[in-house]
């Protein structure tokens, strides 16, 4: 307090008043920075200015200051989430709005204490705000009806840019409730031009979720895009069956991708499909990166047991007993029927 207001006297006191406004300014940048990151620029800089301009609108000495600043803060704080909360409006703005608001308030009640003729200055105010409240009503009469947000989604579903169109599905998730309106549309998407809008469409149809995704997973397991693939594999794994397991079977057949090929035979297993592990026991034939992932799925889900060197021997295996294979759920693995 010495430093801020009296800055001589506290050097010639003794304080190093350089060494103090250097530690100052240290955690002060600090705690700027570090608020800054967390609730904006916008924000943090009205929480520095507009609590002490307000309080030094309506006091003198520094501790009432401090108080009115602190508690209006704070007041201002609570109105503006609980306005958020209650309004679904973004946070940041609407705690600025408030503070805004009180800091006029503030300024009104420091302009009528101080004016000589206190009901002119009232007069004058009222006057002030009368004009606001018809500006603002016609705003409000004049302004644009709001449009409704499933049709603005919609729209914007048909837009020629593919950020848009992947934009509204992604929004569309909201609208659950009503996805009879949109459901046609989106399905329609599944044969987009852009992957990211194939992507997106396979997404918030396995997010709902709604079945009639798989009606479409032939064709999407062999899109020219592996990203679509990748997608069309966590349909199957979320909303499928082992009948649906066998089109992931058939698509892993001619899959050159195998880290993608391990993706599809996987799932193809996990939900009680053994057409997968001749396909895995090719790949670990074959050697290379993705060999011992693909060895390590074969271990785990078969009872009998083949070294990694024994992969034909598997395949002839697998031939022999392939109408026997029982998935057993408990085990997590393919058992062969005693006959």
């Amino acid at each position: 307090m010495a430093i801020s207001f009296e800055p001589d006297r506290a050097e010639e006191s003794g304080l190093n008043v350089r060494m103090w406004d250097f530690f100052f300014y240290m955690s002060f940048g600090f705690v700027i920075t570090s608020s800054v990151a967390i609730a904006g620029v916008f924000l943090v800089f009205s929480y520095l200015v507009i609590p002490a301009v307000g309080a030094m609108l309506l006091a003198e000495r520094l501790s009432k200051r401090l108080t009115i600043g602190w508690i209006g803060g704070a007041v201002c704080s609570f109105v503006g989430v609980k306005l958020s909360w209650d309004t679904g409006l973004p946070t940041s703005p609407l705690v600025v709005c408030v503070l805004a608001f009180a800091l006029l308030t503030a300024g009104l009640v420091r302009f009528i204490r101080t004016a000589e003729r206190k009901s002119q200055a009232i007069r004058f105010v009222l006057q002030s705000l009368l004009v606001i409240a018809v500006f603002v009503s016609g705003l409000l009469f004049f302004g644009k009806d709001k449009e409704d947000p499933l049709k603005h989604h919609l729209e914007m579903l048909e837009s020629p840019s593919g950020t848009d169109r992947v934009t509204a599905i992604s929004q569309l998730a909201g609208f659950a409730a009503q996805k009879n309106v949109w459901m046609d549309k989106v399905v329609s998407r599944l044969g987009d031009s852009d992957a990211q809008v194939r992507k997106a469409a396979i997404e918030i149809l396995v997010s709902i979720p709604d079945t009639v995704i798989l009606r479409h997973i032939p064709a999407l397991l062999r899109d020219q895009s592996d990203a679509v693939k990748t997608a069309a594999v966590l349909a199957v794994r979320k909303l499928g069956n082992a009948e649906h397991a066998n089109e992931l079977v058939e698509a892993a057949g001619g899959e050159e991708d195998p880290e993608l090929l391990i993706s599809m035979t996987r799932t193809a297993i996990d939900l009680g499909n053994p057409g997968g592990i001749p396909v895995l026991a090719a790949l670990v034939s074959r050697g290379g990166f993705f060999a011992d992932e693909a060895y390590s799925i074969i271990a785990s889900h078969l009872e009998a047991r083949f070294e990694k060197r024994q992969m034909d021997s598997l395949v002839r295996w697998y031939k022999e007993n392939e109408g026997r294979l029982h998935w057993d759920a408990e085990q997590h693995k393919f058992i062969v029927r005693r006959q």
